[in-house]
């Protein structure tokens, strides 16, 4: 599996997904999106730079504890919502 990790937005975030296993929150904070064999993981707290909390933590260890085990996945791609990926 490749991990990227994105400070910009990426081509065809705005596009329909056309996968039927998407789009989910592991929890407040953290958004899963898989489209074409990649999974998308979005740090969802602009407000506050994207700044790493214990409910981040959490959510990024469900999510990627969840794409390991996903033999269709093999792209992964960390972003930040609105900002760049993280601050802290």
């Amino acid at each position: 599996m490749i991990i990227v990790l994105s400070t910009c937005p990426l081509s065809g975030d705005s596009m329909p997904n056309t996968n039927t296993n998407t789009n989910a929150k592991f929890n407040n904070v953290i958004l899963f999106n898989v489209r074409e064999r990649v999974a998308t993981v979005t740090v969802n707290r602009p407000n506050e730079l994207n700044t790493f909390t214990a409910d981040v933590i959490n959510g990024l260890t469900n999510v990627f504890t969840s794409i390991t085990t996903d033999d269709a996945i093999k792209v992964a791609v960390l972003k930040g919502q609105a900002v760049p990926l993280v601050l802290g």
